[in-house]
């Protein structure tokens, strides 16, 4: 009896044992990395146009690198409408850069409005702006990207007026023009609706009331109906002085629907 028992209890002990050292093993050290991240972008105006910034922030599990251990730095550019408008390298500290770390305010490059007093009918902030870093992946980081309605970020510090439609009542010889305000126009207190064509060539003046966004204008169009057809060209801008001989303010954010060619046929 006694000898049958002896195997079993050495056995159960050395069983007890194995278990007691692969617990004791200790575990697999995870993994830990940093990763960029755009964190915002913003357009604010200065005297020339707009000013491009945005952030970039660690939001990965471990410290970025520092500086002197990246001798390729992540990069960065910036579109407006798939043109590139700006590009370089990000700045990365000295330091080990821990998770959470974060630049709020790097410069992204600039919109500039058209020089001189003048219209330039062709001018526009764009549609889209485009933010992109880390595109060559240093550190084994992947790159990030967003994208943002350039044009409702503009109206939120400047202003778009364009001509909405421009109808002719041949009987009634009258011309209607619908004029449309977005935006803010600070302290711009006055439109001014025009026509270049002779021999109706007219110039209106028009009250900028906050809050609204629609105006119609009409004017008499005396002789107009014997005439077989009629093209109209016809401009809203916005004045600083609300003088009709006065230059017109140049800080609207798409000029390209301020007016144009409007043809009539009988």
């Amino acid at each position: 009896m006694k000898k049958t028992l002896w195997p079993l209890i050495v056995v159960f002990c050395l069983a007890g044992a194995a278990t007691v050292r692969a617990q004791d093993t200790p575990p697999l050290r995870p993994f830990f990395s940093p990763r960029l991240i755009i964190s915002n972008i913003k357009v604010t105006p200065d005297d020339q146009g707009f000013v491009i910034t945005f952030g970039y922030k660690n939001v990965g599990t471990g410290a970025l690198p520092k500086a002197s251990d990246m001798p390729e730095k992540p990069s960065y550019q910036v579109q407006i409408d798939g043109r590139q408008i700006s590009h370089g390298s990000l700045i990365i500290p000295a330091f080990q850069a821990a998770p959470g770390w974060e630049v709020a305010t790097f410069y992204g490059g600039a919109i500039k409005y058209p020089l001189g007093p003048g219209m330039d009918y062709s001018w526009f902030v764009g549609n889209m702006i485009t933010v992109k870093i880390n595109e060559n992946k240093v550190a084994g980081m992947n790159s990030d990207s967003q994208t943002y309605n350039l044009k409702s970020m503009a109206l939120q510090y400047s202003y778009d007026a364009m001509i909405a439609g421009v109808s002719l009542d041949w009987v009634k010889e009258t011309m209607t023009i619908t004029v449309r305000i977005e935006g803010h126009t600070g302290s711009l207190p006055k439109f001014k609706v025009f026509n270049g064509a002779e021999p109706f060539n007219f110039i209106q003046m028009g009250d900028v009331v906050p809050g609204q966004h629609l105006y119609t204008v009409t004017r008499k169009m005396g002789g107009i109906r014997t005439w077989s057809n009629y093209t109209a060209q016809i401009y809203v801008v916005l004045c600083p002085t609300g003088n009709i001989n006065g230059y017109p303010d140049v800080h609207d954010i798409d000029m390209r629907n301020n007016g144009g060619a409007y043809p009539f046929h009988k």
